[in-house]
């Protein structure tokens, strides 16, 4: 049913019916009913695992009127419109006032019938709804310090997979703020309550992909905390297909956020380690400063080990030994104590820095 021709920043789709008997011979003047669905789609390139495709964060246009997010791309555009097929068993359907197609989606259309027998069948189809006609693709660090070099890799193909030269690149970032407050809630529970911000940090970097499909970027960020970065490529006929990624700056009081559950992320820099090799893990805790508790395990505890956690560096280093082959699993349980003092003394230990702080 869906046209094979690739559908480029599509504002309507012609869609193909047609239906015949087993016996043989067209379904002339069958009714049928259509229904077509709007929906989002992920990128997928096995020959390019490390490279993030399409855009995974949320945008002013995925939330709703109490600021609520929501899926954008789930949308009925035709809701089981009866149709009739011709004397030759065929018919054609525009689909018409399709939302803004600025990331990878697909057009799902299905034709519920009945057959000879009062059964109900359906027939489906999807088409492949493109916001440009080339891809785009990024590929960041997982942190770098503040005024460090930040390596940005931007991958460009085309809409078959193939690689895509002499396409014009352009690297944006915005960083995001996170403050939180716990509060006492009804029956004596805690829970945070976050407020993020975020703030336009403009063009980074930009270029034109090379023989390899590939722009090598490198962003001098004088910022710290959870920076997100998104890479624009045109098509050469002003449609743009882009693709984002976080980069984690360290170097300043960095905040997480909080969360009323006690999980917290603990992300490595790579994904694999040889022994004589130092890891180092992130470790995004809800806290300024705190004592972790750090265990390698595989079948049973191998190691602990107690370290200190700040906010200003919360990476914890571990030497990779040889005797870890073939892998271990590694832990962390971070505690903090009371941030409170007596109220008669605290003023001067800590209560005059708040209001600066």
């Amino acid at each position: 049913m869906p046209p094979k021709a690739p559908q480029v920043a599509p504002r309507e789709v012609l869609l193909s019916l047609s239906l015949g008997y087993l016996s043989g011979g067209p379904a002339s003047g069958h009714p049928v009913k259509l229904t077509a669905l709007v929906r989002n789609r992920d990128s997928h390139y096995p020959d390019y695992a490390e490279f993030t495709f399409g855009t995974g964060f949320d945008r002013d246009d995925d939330k709703d009127a109490e600021g609520r997010t929501q899926n954008a791309g789930d949308r009925l555009v035709v809701d089981r419109n009866a149709l009739s097929l011709g004397p030759d068993g065929t018919a054609r359907f525009v689909v018409k006032d399709l939302p803004k197609v600025d990331r990878p989606r697909e057009l799902l259309a299905e034709m519920p019938y009945r057959d000879p027998n009062g059964e109900e069948q359906t027939l489906r189809g999807v088409a492949a709804l493109w916001p440009a006609g080339v891809v785009a693709g990024i590929k960041t660090e997982g942190w770098v310090q503040v005024k460090k070099r930040a390596p940005v890799q931007v991958l460009v193909l085309g809409l078959d997979g193939r690689p895509r030269a002499g396409a014009a690149v352009t690297v944006k970032g915005r960083v995001k703020t996170t403050t939180s407050s716990r509060k006492r809630t009804v029956g004596g529970f805690y829970a945070y309550d976050n407020k993020t911000e975020t703030r336009d940090l403009g063009t980074l970097c930009s270029g034109r992909s090379d023989a390899r499909d590939l722009v090598f970027c490198d962003a001098t960020l004088a910022v710290s905390g959870d920076v997100e970065l998104e890479a624009q490529a045109d098509d050469g006929t002003g449609n743009r297909a882009s693709a984002q990624a976080s980069l984690w700056v360290s170097g300043g009081e960095s905040w997480f956020g909080g969360d009323n559950a006690d999980r917290m992320d603990l992300l490595p820099e790579m994904k694999r380690y040889a022994p004589g090799e130092t890891a180092k893990f992130q470790v995004r805790m809800p806290f300024r400063s705190a004592t972790a508790w750090l265990a390698i395990e595989r079948e049973g505890v191998i190691e602990t080990r107690v370290v200190t956690v700040s906010g200003k560096d919360p990476v914890i280093e571990l030497p990779i030994l040889p005797g870890y082959a073939p892998n271990v699993y590694v832990s962390v349980l971070a505690v903090r104590g009371r941030v409170g003092d007596v109220p008669w003394y605290s003023f001067f230990q800590w209560g005059w820095r708040a209001p600066l702080e």
